[in-house]
């Protein structure tokens, strides 16, 4: 149906049928996909998703900072006297500053993550829209500079981080 006639169920059954997916949620093919990997990979993966997730946000706030003309060093300073901080957040200023490279993860070992994760939720029906532009940025970034680059080299996508990057 369309018009002032379609219903909700109408629209969700639409919707679905253009993401390729049932968002219905009624969990159908969840065993299926969770069997094909243990509890401690999917946790292995969802930690990788979430500090991918992490970074590129980080670098996303830290360039519009630098962009309003706000200093790397000040950004440092106020975070980590704040609730703010966190290791990660340390990781970054460090790298960005000082060329330490504290991050061990490469580029490859997060995009295998992050395609994992947004696989294994595709099977299951959940949409992972961030996961899947975090994904969609590493590739980018893949396809620019090559692959097997370390993690802290995303900076590089940001123009105002890039500089940066050592």
């Amino acid at each position: 149906m369309h018009g002032p006639q379609a219903r909700l169920e109408d629209m969700v059954r639409l919707i679905g049928l253009m993401a390729g997916s049932d968002i219905t949620g009624d969990g159908r093919g969840h065993a299926t996909a969770v069997s094909t990997h243990d509890g401690m990979q999917i946790l292995d993966i969802l930690a990788s998703v979430a500090a991918s997730q992490s970074r590129l946000i980080s670098y996303e706030c830290i360039a519009a900072g630098l962009n309003y003309g706000l200093e790397l060093s000040d950004m440092q300073t106020v975070l980590h006297s704040s609730s703010g901080w966190s290791m990660g957040s340390r990781h970054i200023f460090s790298e960005l500053l000082d060329g330490e490279q504290l991050s061990k993860g490469n580029v490859d070992e997060a995009l295998r993550d992050l395609q994992d994760a947004c696989s294994l939720a595709s099977q299951i029906g959940v949409p992972l829209t961030i996961a899947n532009e975090t994904r969609s940025i590493i590739e980018r970034m893949q396809s620019q500079h090559g692959t097997a680059k370390r993690i802290n080299e995303l900076a590089r996508l940001y123009p105002a981080t890039a500089r940066t990057v050592r």
